[in-house]
């Protein structure tokens, strides 16, 4: 588990657009929940599905790192402006946070 400083912030990035092995893709399925699945298959254009599916398993991956919940156990929500936000009791006891971002490098 990383333990963080309250003057840290640390910042990931994933470039989805260089996962090209579709079984990688599937194993990505495992730990999405049905709502972020469905979520997914909303996406016309694959690459448009596989940043939404990368930048999900990103965050539960990463936030395992933090708070000693298995990926595919976290619960989100959305706050009044459609932000992500962490539900799990853990999470939310030690006031753990975070923030999504998508820039375009095409």
């Amino acid at each position: 588990m990383i333990e963080l400083s309250s003057s840290e912030i640390p910042l990931y990035l994933v470039y989805y657009g260089e996962i090209s092995d579709e079984r990688l893709n599937g194993d990505f399925r495992i730990l999405l929940n049905e709502s972020e699945w469905q979520q997914a298959l909303q996406f016309r254009f694959a690459k448009h599905r596989r940043r939404y599916t990368a930048t999900q398993v990103l965050v539960r991956l990463l936030l395992s790192r933090y708070i000693p919940v298995r990926p595919e156990d976290w619960i989100f929500s959305t706050n009044e402006n459609g932000r992500p936000t962490i539900v799990n009791a853990k999470a939310v006891a030690v006031q753990l946070s975070f923030n999504i971002s998508h820039a375009n490098r095409e």
